[in-house]
């Protein structure tokens, strides 16, 4: 882009870039923080899927907040080619640091949109009768999974909040470990340019190994949804000797 890459622009968008640091790990914390949408994503058992609002925001204006800095991180790190050892040194961050942040918010998003995927046939938890969870967390728990599920849809005219440009749909194909928005951003950030090749081996490998935990993921909930149906339909075949 024309406008990202200008000269002109420079100092607007290392201030965008500095803004987006100070934000990013705290945005990450308040939609619930990234190690328990990976666990969400990655469990065995759906009743374990309990995503909780910290930091003292609601889970909608959370992921209403993540949006939008996303839709800035595409833009001014994604498509352009500046360099942000100014913003490292600025808040005493380590070589790479900035990016480190901006793959997070790639991995947040990521995993809140294959927790979608999850629940897509699964609007809210199903009851659990463990005792492990009460009913006011059982409710707060569905309630945290509709809201996940409402962060990835397009804003209505009525929302004029969210009713900002670019803001689409995050799902487009639930069948899809990632889908195609989360690939781009994952390709963005390991070819990009970097100075040192230490931090660019190191981006890519923590991209595999996301990629991989989600695929294994993945692959166990395939292998739980064949050993269902299987089982359903043993259950209705009937047997010889009931047939007259």
């Amino acid at each position: 882009m024309d406008f990202v890459n200008a000269k002109d622009n420079g100092t607007y968008l290392w201030n965008l870039a500095h803004f987006v640091s100070v934000l990013a790990d705290n945005v990450i914390f308040c939609c619930g923080d990234l190690l328990p949408l990976l666990s969400s994503v990655t469990s065995r058992d759906y009743g374990q899927d309990v995503i909780e609002p910290c930091g003292g925001m609601t889970l909608e204006t959370s992921f209403s907040f993540l949006n939008r800095l996303m839709s800035l991180v595409d833009v001014i790190v994604f498509t352009s080619s500046l360099a942000f050892s100014g913003v490292e040194t600025n808040r005493n961050m380590s070589t790479g640091g900035f990016l480190r942040q901006c793959l997070r918010l790639v991995f947040c998003c990521a995993a809140r949109n294959r927790l979608v995927c999850r629940q897509r046939n699964r609007p809210i938890l199903p009851l659990i009768t463990s005792g492990k969870l009460g009913k006011k967390a059982l409710k707060e728990a569905r309630q945290a999974i509709k809201t996940l599920i409402a962060s990835t849809k397009p804003p209505s005219e009525q929302d004029l909040v969210q009713n900002i440009p670019g803001h689409v749909t995050t799902v487009t194909d639930p069948e899809k470990l990632l889908q195609e928005m989360d690939v781009n951003r994952l390709r963005a950030v390991v070819y990009r340019d970097f100075e040192d090749s230490r931090q660019a081996q190191f981006l890519a490998l923590t991209v595999v190994y996301f990629i991989a935990v989600m695929m294994v993921a993945k692959y166990r909930d395939l292998l739980k949804s064949e050993d269902s149906d299987a089982r359903a339909r043993f259950h209705t075949v009937p047997s010889p000797g009931a047939v007259s």
